[in-house]
């Protein structure tokens, strides 16, 4: 055997290591295929193992998947803060602080509404255009300045001139941060969750309304009478940061993401905002409607007492709430208009059925179906509204212009139903809600063959 001077190793000794040294040496083709993937091989002394590329892009996807429920997420606490400041300042203090505290007149209340119905009318489409040409965290960070200001306003002065005026930028701030709210759940969803998105909002939104009702009564009778405001600039700051974080990233207007219609014809986006923008007017005008007819009509025509006709409603809570969690789990894109109409039939039915009705149960049953209606198409009804941003390359001013047609039909809405009530009676303001769910129903199932949404 022969055997090396310098080292003492046997020629074959040396061999085999320097077989195994090239056995352990990465190939050109290694580099070459990491090269076309984008993705660097790490070998480092003493490991046996490759990093997979494959397990690198996994990484990156769960990050990404985990960064968009994130931005979902912060999106519904905002939605949350948002909805509790409109119960606490805007529904309660109208009534109680202005005409309670500051003993106001008691047409300051409306006064009030009026400008925060007015201003919102006038910054949705404003609003639409900063969600558009500004930088997401920019104009999510102009959204709360606005609320602050509007809320200190009213804090400092104390007359019922000064409530008002914090009306106009509390409603503009609040208008805004809806708009990127939207914005943040369609860009964030795709269209098989975006329906399940929608309905989580919905829910949470209700439940942070709930709570500012909740802690307006608690202030106004054991608290000091500035504490309310306190209560609301703190959940202004808290709401700060979800709000700028589920803004942030918001992509600009040439970037929106067109999705695939998969195989469906093209939808011309004009024409979808169109549909869904009435759908959407007639929507509020009907469910405005609902909360003039319904009081007057349980408690006059059928003689029950508030406590009664509030029992007889918890079954049609409870089905509303079931509807609007099944909406959000079964909606498919394609055919949300679909299923708008159908629910908005079912409404009208029962809206119809009801007003000819002299019974409390059988009331109590129309309003299961009213509750079934109303629950399940108000999910359906925010996914179109971001379906059909998605259609368009300025999102932000799509939603804008929808949310200055549900501002309209909201407005409308108490009017329609009080005239009718003032000239043809109580039942008969029942059948005009009826038919504007009707109408509500029939645009939707009229154009959901057309527009694909």
């Amino acid at each position: 055997m022969a055997v090396s001077g310098c080292s003492g190793r046997s020629d074959a000794g040396i061999r085999r290591e320097a077989r195994a040294a090239r056995d352990c040496a990465p190939r050109d083709d290694d580099h070459a295929s990491a090269g076309r993937l984008g993705v660097g091989l790490t070998i480092e002394a003493g490991e046996q193992g490759r990093e997979r590329p494959g397990v690198l892009l996994s990484m990156q996807s769960t990050s990404q998947q985990s960064g968009r429920r994130g931005a979902v997420w912060n999106a519904l606490w905002s939605a949350f803060g948002l909805d509790l400041l409109t119960g606490m300042i805007v529904f309660a203090f109208s009534n109680s602080y202005l005409v309670q505290v500051l003993h106001a007149p008691p047409s300051y209340p409306a006064f009030a509404l009026g400008v925060w119905g007015v201003v919102k009318l006038l910054a949705s489409p404003v609003g639409g255009w900063a969600a558009d040409h500004m930088r997401g965290s920019f104009a999510a960070s102009l959204a709360i300045a606005l609320n602050a200001v509007g809320i200190l306003v009213m804090l400092l002065i104390e007359t019922g001139a000064g409530y008002i005026a914090g009306m106009a930028p509390l409603a503009a701030g609040t208008t805004l941060a809806w708009l990127l709210v939207f914005r943040a759940l369609g860009e964030h969803t795709d269209e098989s969750g975006r329906a399940e998105a929608s309905a989580r909002m919905t829910i949470i939104a209700s439940a942070g309304l709930a709570v500012g009702l909740a802690i307006a009564a608690y202030v106004s009778e054991q608290a000091e009478r500035h504490a309310g405001f306190w209560v609301a600039l703190g959940v202004t700051a808290a709401m700060a940061l979800p709000l700028v974080r589920a803004s942030v990233g918001l992509q600009a207007p040439e970037h929106v993401r067109r999705e695939a219609s998969g195989g469906w014809r093209t939808i011309v986006s004009g024409r979808a905002e169109a549909v869904v923008g009435l759908v959407t007017l007639v929507h509020f005008i009907a469910f405005a409607g609902i909360v003039v007819v319904l009081g007057p009509f349980a408690l006059e025509e059928l003689g029950l007492r508030l406590s009664q006709a509030l029992v007889l409603g918890l079954p049609a809570g409870v089905a509303a709430a079931i509807a609007l969690w099944l909406a959000g789990q079964r909606s498919k894109h394609g055919q949300r208009l679909w299923e708008v109409g159908v629910l908005y039939l079912l409404g009208a039915g029962a809206m119809v059925v009801a007003a000819g009705l002299t019974q409390a149960w059988p009331f109590a049953i129309a309003m299961i179906l009213l509750g079934i209606s109303v629950g399940g198409s108000s999910p359906l009804l925010a996914a179109l509204r971001i379906d059909v941003s998605l259609t368009d390359s300025r999102p932000g001013a799509v939603l804008g212009r929808l949310s200055f047609a549900d501002g309209v039909g909201a407005a409308l809405g108490p009017f329609f139903a009080g005239f009718a009530i003032q000239f043809a009676g109580i039942r008969m303001g029942m059948m005009a809600v009826g038919i504007a769910f009707a109408l509500t129903g029939v645009l939707a199932l009229a154009y959901a063959r057309s527009v694909r949404l």
